[in-house]
């Protein structure tokens, strides 16, 4: 896998809104307790390129035992994978995600989870762990 950093606001604001959109749906429940996250800026971006092996790759049968994989025949070109790094108002809350981009349908979608980068220390507020380093406190 290499990487290519990008530059062009056309393409990764998108990405970063669909970053901010998705940690506010999250917290959706917790609006009385936590800010609502606003794009501050994209610290980051970068174009993840994966060998011709992963972008042919179809299916997994049998993961754990006599695994087999299946490759198609065509390279899923379309397929585009970012690795965005933000900033976010209120506090200048740090975060990163890596978001999957069909060309051929504009669908966007997160790989894995959102990380929080900088330092989110004990969010009193909120008491699901999961959501903690999420939630901005009022």
């Amino acid at each position: 896998m290499s990487e290519n950093k990008i530059n062009n606001n056309e393409v990764i604001n998108p990405m970063a809104n669909y970053i901010i959109e998705t940690l506010n749906e999250m917290l959706d429940s917790y609006r009385n307790i936590c800010h609502i996250h606003k794009l501050d800026r994209v610290l980051s971006a970068y174009q993840q390129r994966f060998s011709d092996k992963v972008l042919k790759f179809d299916q997994s049968i049998n993961d754990v035992v006599n695994r087999h994989v299946v490759y198609s025949n065509q390279l899923k070109e379309y397929i585009k994978f970012y690795l965005i790094t933000i900033r976010t108002e209120p506090k200048h809350a740090i975060f990163e995600a890596t978001v999957k981009v069909n060309e051929e349908t504009n669908v966007l979608s997160l790989v894995g989870d959102i990380s929080r980068i900088n330092r989110y220390g004990s969010q009193k507020c909120i008491s699901n762990s999961h959501l903690k380093k999420y939630c901005l406190c009022k």
